[in-house]
């Protein structure tokens, strides 16, 4: 149950970034750039109590998905944004069309990583409690979805879009 909540809530966030990347990308921008100064101000209060290292493992469980998933939302809502203000050599509707095929792709993603983030967070936060092994799952997740997006996803699209 908290799990699908915190889903519903990541979703909520994630929407709100891409939505916003069609106000000429900068409200986007905006709103990553106010969440991670929140998340550094938490995480300096952590460390002034000799906590850093244990907060940052609680968060890197489900935070590495999660913070990603929603990058890259933001940088989907990015990428229409700058197509409507800068359309280069096409005409406005096309680069927009252009733009959202991409977007659209990126966005499914992310609707998958927004569900393994919450059951993450809604159980697997909850079930593993050493700070090593959080850790190690974070950054496992982070170095799949790196490879993923980075890597062999790239590739399928190209190969989709020839």
């Amino acid at each position: 149950m908290f799990a699908s909540f915190l889903f519903g809530h990541n979703a909520q966030i994630a929407i709100f970034a891409f939505a916003l990347g069609f106000a000429f990308v900068v409200p986007t921008a905006l709103l990553i750039f106010y969440n991670g100064l929140m998340l550094g101000a938490m995480v300096a209060v952590f460390a002034a109590k000799g906590l850093g290292p244990n907060f940052l493992a609680w968060l890197a469980i489900h935070g590495t998905t999660e913070l990603f998933a929603v990058m890259i939302a933001g940088a989907a809502g990015m990428r229409i944004g700058t197509a409507i203000a800068f359309p280069g050599g096409q005409e406005r509707m096309e680069a927009v069309v252009a733009a959202g095929r991409t977007a659209a792709i990126a966005t499914a993603g992310v609707v998958l990583m927004l569900a393994i983030a919450a059951v993450l967070e809604g159980v697997g936060r909850q079930v593993v409690t050493g700070d090593g092994a959080r850790a190690g799952i974070g950054a496992a997740m982070l170095a799949a979805w790196l490879i993923y997006y980075c890597g062999m996803g790239r590739r399928h699209a190209h190969r989709s879009a020839d």
